[in-house]
C-alpha cells in the first residue's frame, strides 16, 4: 500500500485557508447587507448564496497561489461594492441592482446626485477589510510570496476533483431550490416579478449571478443582428400600415384637456352589466359607461408580465416581450416612444402611481424610462389613515389620496392610476366590506372575484364623484381599461353561468373612454370593432388632436373604423372583426373560428395568421436590438 503523506493533505488544507477566509468574510457581509437592508435570511439563502461564491472559487482553484489570493481580493472588492450600491440603490428604488441597470445613465446619474444622502456611516464596514487587506498584501508581499514557495503545490488533479465536487454539490442544491420553488407554482426564473423575490429565494450572490446570465442571454446571446434590409422592411410595413388611417370629425376633440388613464387590476369584461340574483356587481361601471365610448370587444394582450405588460402595452403599443417573463426585466434600458413622453412634449405634466413597492415588476426605473415626470409608490401614501385590504392600500384609499395629487399637478396633466385591491386570489375582502349575499358562492373563488369587484367599484364610485366635486370630470379624458383576465377558471365561471364558446370567450377587458364632447356622439360603429391593450395610445392621442403619423405604435385609433383590424396575442393567436384563430404557437396546431364562433376551415384563417406573424416578428426585433431610434420617423 503506498503511503499516504499526512504532511501534504494538511499542507493542501491549509495553503487554501485564504479561500476558507475569503467565504467568512463574504458569509459575514451577506448577513451585514441582509440586516441593513431589513431583508430576511433563510438558511437556505445563505447556503446558495454562498454557493455562488464557492462556484467563483472553485475556478479560481486553480491558479497558482498568489494569482489566487489577488483575484480573491479583487472579488471582494467587487461583491463589496455591489452590496453598497444594492443598500443605496434599495432605498433609493425600493430595489436591488440589476447589470441591465448599469446601461441606464439617467436613472444611475439621478442616483449617483442622491448618494450622499443616501449613504450611511454604518455601511463603510463593508469596506473596513478591504483597507487592512491591502496593506497586508502590499506590507507582507514578499513574506507571502515565501510563505507559498515553502510549501508542497498540491497535485492538479487533487484541485480539480475539489472544484468539481463543489460544482456538483452547488448545482444539486441550486436544482433542489428551483424545484421546490416550480413545485409550489413560483416560477420565479422563468417570469421574473422582482428582483427582490429572487434576493429572498436565492440570496444576493447568487442573484447577481442570475441577473448576469439573463442579461447575457437576452443581449448578447439570443440578441439577433439587425440589417439594413430588415430596417427597410420594417420601414414600409408601417408606412403600409398608417397609409390607409383617415381623420375624421373626432380628431382633436378633446384637444388640451386632462387625461386620467385608470388600470384595473383583474377586471374581466364579464362583469359588466352582470347581476347575481338582482345585484349589480359594478353599478358604477355601468353608469359611467352609460356616458362614454364602451369597447365591449376589447381583449387581454398581455401574457407572462400580466400587469406589467399590461402598463406597457397601452403606453408603448407595442407586443409584449418574446421571451418569458416581463419587458420590464428583458428590456428596461430599452428606448421607448410613449404616450407619456408624446404628452410631455405638449406641454402636459406627468404622473404615475400605485400603491405598492417601486421594485415590484421594476416599476420604479421603468416609469421613469417611460417618460413620467413623477411617480408615486407605496412609501409616497398614508398608509396609517388608509385602510389595508389584500397586498396593500385598498383601491377606496389609493383613488381618493391619488385626486389630492391630481388637484395640485399643473394642468394640463396626464395621470396614470394602477389599482391593486381587486387582485388574485380575491380573498381579502372583509366580512363588514362584502354587501353582496352569495349564498352559496361565498368562500369560492367566483364568489370572492364578485366581492373583491364590488368592492373595487365602489372605490372607482367615489373617485368619480371626487373629480365631479373637483371640477375634473367634465375637463378631462377618463379611460378606464382591466390590465388582464381574472384568472378564474371555467369550472368555477359556471356556477355564475357562464360557459365559454372557445378558450378566449371571456377573455375580454372593458375599455371605455369619458369625456363630455364623445358623449353626445354616436360611436356604435366604432366601439363594435375588435380591440386591444395596444389601441390605447393612439386612440388616446387621436382625441387630443396629437399626430401619431411620426411613430412606431401598431395598434390602432379605434376612432377609425377599419374592416382590417386585428388583435394579435403573444401566442399567435388573433381575433379579427369576422374571425377568430386560438393556436399553439403554429399554424397547424389552430382552430378557426367564425364571428359567431363556430369552427370553419382552418385555411381561411392563413391569411390573418402571417399577418399576426409579421406583426409580432417587428415588435421582438424592435424590442431585442432597441431599433426604436433607427427606424425612419416620416
Amino acid at each position: 500500500m503506498k503511503h499516504i503523506d499526512i504532511r501534504k493533505i494538511i499542507n493542501f488544507f491549509f495553503m487554501k485557508g485564504d479561500v476558507l477566509l475569503f467565504v467568512m468574510i463574504i458569509t459575514t457581509k451577506l448577513y451585514l447587507f441582509n440586516h441593513f437592508a431589513s431583508l430576511p435570511l433563510t438558511s437556505k439563502a445563505i447556503i446558495l448564496s454562498i454557493c455562488g461564491v464557492l462556484l467563483v472559487c472553485s475556478l479560481l482553484n486553480m491558479l497558482d497561489n498568489k494569482y489566487r489570493l489577488i483575484s480573491l481580493y479583487l472579488l471582494n472588492v467587487f461583491f463589496s461594492l455591489i452590496l453598497l450600491l444594492d443598500l443605496i440603490y434599495l432605498h433609493y428604488f425600493e430595489d436591488v441592482t440589476s447589470l441591465s441597470l448599469f446601461s441606464q445613465v439617467g436613472q444611475l446619474g439621478e442616483l449617483g446626485g442622491s448618494i450622499k444622502n443616501l449613504y450611511q456611516a454604518k455601511y463603510t464596514v463593508l469596506l473596513f477589510d478591504l483597507f487592512i487587506e491591502l496593506i497586508l498584501i502590499l506590507r507582507f508581499s514578499r513574506l507571502i510570496e515565501n510563505f507559498y514557495a515553502n510549501r508542497y503545490k498540491p497535485n492538479i488533479k487533487i484541485n480539480a476533483l475539489l472544484s468539481l465536487i463543489i460544482i456538483i454539490f452547488c448545482g444539486a442544491m441550486f436544482g433542489m431550490k428551483v424545484y421546490n420553488l416550480e413545485k409550489r407554482g413560483e416560477m420565479l426564473l422563468k417570469s421574473r416579478i422582482s428582483n427582490l423575490a429572487l434576493v429572498d429565494a436565492f440570496g444576493i450572490y447568487s442573484y447577481h449571478a442570475i441577473d448576469i446570465y439573463s442579461y447575457l442571454e437576452t443581449n448578447i446571446i439570443n440578441k439577433p443582428k439587425v440589417t439594413q434590409k430588415d430596417i427597410a422592411s420594417i420601414n414600409e410595413w408601417f408606412h403600409n400600415n398608417k397609409k390607409n388611417q383617415s381623420n375624421n370629425s373626432l380628431f382633436g376633440v378633446d384637444k388640451g384637456k386632462n387625461v386620467i388613464l385608470i388600470q384595473e387590476e383583474s377586471l374581466q369584461e364579464f362583469v359588466v352589466n352582470f347581476s347575481y340574483k338582482g345585484q349589480e356587481i359594478t353599478p358604477n361601471l355601468n353608469n359611467l359607461i352609460k356616458d362614454s365610448a364602451y369597447f365591449n370587444r376589447f381583449y387581454d394582450q398581455t401574457s407572462q408580465g400580466r400587469t406589467s405588460d399590461a402598463e406597457f402595452t397601452a403606453l408603448n403599443s407595442l407586443y409584449t416581450s418574446p421571451y418569458s417573463g416581463s419587458v420590464n426585466f428583458h428590456f428596461p434600458k430599452n428606448d421607448f416612444d410613449t404616450l407619456v413622453k408624446r404628452l410631455n412634449n405638449q406641454n402636459y405634466s406627468s404622473l404615475s402611481a400605485h400603491p405598492f413597492r417601486g421594485s415590484f415588476w421594476n416599476r420604479a426605473p421603468m416609469h421613469k424610462s417611460y417618460g413620467f415626470q413623477k411617480s408615486l409608490f407605496e412609501k409616497d401614501f398614508d398608509l396609517k389613515s388608509g385602510d389595508l385590504i389584500g397586498w396593500g392600500l385598498s383601491d377606496r384609499s389609493f383613488l381618493l389620496q391619488s385626486s389630492q395629487y391630481l388637484e395640485q399637478l399643473p394642468k394640463p396633466f396626464f395621470s396614470f392610476l394602477i389599482t391593486l385591491t381587486n387582485h388574485h386570489p380575491y380573498d381579502h375582502i372583509p366580512l363588514i366590506e362584502q354587501e353582496l349575499s352569495l349564498g352559496e358562492l361565498n368562500e369560492t373563488l367566483v364568489g370572492n372575484y364578485l366581492h373583491s369587484v364590488h368592492f373595487a367599484d365602489k372605490a372607482l364610485g367615489q373617485f368619480i364623484e371626487k373629480l365631479k366635486k373637483d371640477g375634473l370630470y367634465d375637463t378631462s379624458i377618463i379611460a378606464l381599461y382591466g390590465d388582464h383576465d381574472s384568472g378564474i377558471p371555467d369550472s368555477e365561471l359556471a356556477k355564475i353561468g357562464l360557459k365559454p364558446k372557445n378558450t378566449r370567450y371571456y377573455d375580454k377587458v372593458p375599455f371605455l373612454i369619458h369625456s363630455s364632447k364623445l358623449s353626445k356622439e354616436n360611436l356604435e360603429s366604432f366601439t363594435s370593432q375588435v380591440a386591444g391593450h395596444l389601441d390605447i395610445t393612439p386612440t388616446l392621442l387621436y382625441l387630443l388632436g396629437i399626430s401619431t403619423e411620426d411613430s412606431h405604435f401598431m395598434g390602432d385609433n379605434l376612432f377609425d373604423t377599419n374592416s382590417k383590424k386585428i388583435v394579435v396575442f403573444r401566442d399567435n393567436s388573433f381575433i379579427t372583426n369576422t374571425s377568430f384563430f386560438i393556436t399553439n404557437k403554429n399554424f397547424d396546431s389552430g382552430t378557426c373560428y367564425d364571428k359567431e364562433n363556430n369552427v370553419i376551415d382552418t385555411m381561411k384563417c392563413e391569411p390573418n395568421f402571417i399577418q399576426a406573424k409579421k406583426r409580432l416578428e417587428i415588435s421582438d426585433l424592435i424590442l431585442k436590438t432597441n431599433l426604436l431610434t433607427q427606424l425612419d420617423n416620416k
